[in-house]
């Protein structure tokens, strides 16, 4: 059982790398094809995915590849939205977070599909708000 997690770390670790998603992938394989249930996967992918995180934004500050503009933006979203996600995973069954992940997915999917749609009406919000 070891070398199958050892193999998804490595699969989510490559596909993470190419831009694929691999906390998805590690947490659909885990949930869906080895039984864990959907709160320890997520929780293994959240610690699975902090070292590569920090050792990500160590490299790209360094080679000043970070949009702080962006990133304020990300952060001022996210944190409170983490917050909340998190207080709700704990209140929802796994069956229920596992449906939600799903419909996630698919939505993350169909965006995949259109997302150069997406980025057209996104850039011209974007250029809209720097104009006023």
């Amino acid at each position: 059982m070891f070398i199958i997690h050892l193999l998804i770390g490595i699969a989510s670790g490559i596909l993470g790398a190419m831009g694929v998603g691999g906390g998805s992938v590690s947490i659909l394989v885990l949930s869906g094809f080895l039984g864990v249930d959907q709160k320890n996967s997520q929780l293994i992918n959240l610690f699975a995915f902090v070292i590569p995180a920090v050792t990500a934004v160590i490299i790209h500050s360094k080679h000043k590849l970070i949009d702080k503009y962006n990133v304020i933006f990300t952060i001022v979203g996210g944190i409170p939205t983490a917050v909340a996600g998190a207080f709700l995973a704990i209140n929802l069954s796994s069956s229920v977070l596992k449906t939600i992940f799903g419909i996630f997915l698919i939505i993350l999917g169909v965006f995949e599909i259109f997302h150069k749609m997406v980025y057209n009406i996104v850039d011209r919000i974007k250029e809209h708000i720097l104009k006023s």
